[in-house]
């Protein structure tokens, strides 16, 4: 997808099955957003409106590119020397001003973090994490910075890549599926979606010199996976979270996976699986 240059245009993704419009108001790097955008475009109504407009910086914040997240009964506020959000839940309306020669990647880490908020509130969880969907199955592998996750995407990419960070997990009638949120680097892959995938596992990532994969018991796998993005609702309603939380990883098979830099780890995931 292209977006034209020009200083304004609108359009309406579709997210963890909620449907957001954002309206842009301002010369912005369209052509990088559309890159982003482009696997969640749906033509359905938006049921959220997030209004996005040119702002001059904070001078008392200076050029400070660190958030600071604030809640306030139904508002949801983000705040640095190149942004300012509000969201107002009871409206369902965010209005979002960014400098002008703020990039694309922080533009969409605060569209995102404001999806993630609303997405929260409707039982769904975040993870740092790479996420995987083959033979309409979502895979999702777990871990901090430095653990794999771009790894495991790019050898991967047999398969549809989700994401290679950030991934969402919702509560179903038929078991937890697994989707992807707009993340910046994920422009790389050339197969994405906007679906939700049924979850046929979690994986806690580990290099090693030969491929396996090992149960984890339920205790040990509600300490090691809980590796969650900040500031995404969990501070305000943090019982539900988790309670959540816990409900996941008991309906969940959750495994750590030793891997080589390579796709051979595919062939152990699927014969564990069979």
């Amino acid at each position: 997808m292209e977006l034209p240059e020009k200083t304004a245009t609108k359009f309406s993704v579709l997210v963890g099955g909620t449907v957001f419009g954002l309206e842009f108001r301002g010369k912005f790097p369209f052509a990088a957003l559309g890159e982003v955008y482009a696997p969640f475009l749906t033509r359905r109504r938006p049921r959220y409106c997030f209004q996005v407009s040119a702002q001059a910086a904070d001078t008392a914040r200076g050029a400070d590119e660190r958030f600071s997240f604030v809640f306030e009964k139904s508002r949801y506020t983000i705040r640095s020397g190149i942004v300012r959000a509000v969201l107002d839940e009871r409206s369902q309306k965010a209005e979002v001003g960014f400098c002008p020669e703020v990039p694309a990647e922080a533009m969409i880490s605060v569209l995102t973090n404001l999806m993630m908020v609303v997405l929260s509130g409707k039982g769904c969880l975040f993870f740092h994490a790479c996420g995987i969907a083959d033979k309409d199955r979502a895979y999702v592998f777990v871990g901090r910075s430095g653990a794999g996750k771009s790894t495991v995407a790019g050898f991967s990419q047999h398969a549809t890549v989700l994401s290679e960070e950030l991934v969402g997990i919702m509560a179903a009638r038929k078991g937890p599926g697994a989707f992807a949120v707009p993340y910046a680097g994920d422009r790389r892959f050339s197969r994405r979606s906007n679906r939700s995938y049924a979850l046929a596992g979690m994986y806690s990532l580990v290099k090693d010199t030969k491929n396996a994969v090992i149960a984890v018991p339920k205790p040990e796998a509600l300490a090691e996976f809980y590796i969650f993005p900040p500031a995404v609702g969990a501070g305000r309603m943090l019982d539900k979270h988790l309670a959540l939380y816990g409900s996941l990883i008991r309906s969940t098979e959750c495994f750590r996976l030793h891997f080589l830099p390579d796709k051979t780890f595919w062939r152990c995931i699927h014969a564990y699986g069979n």
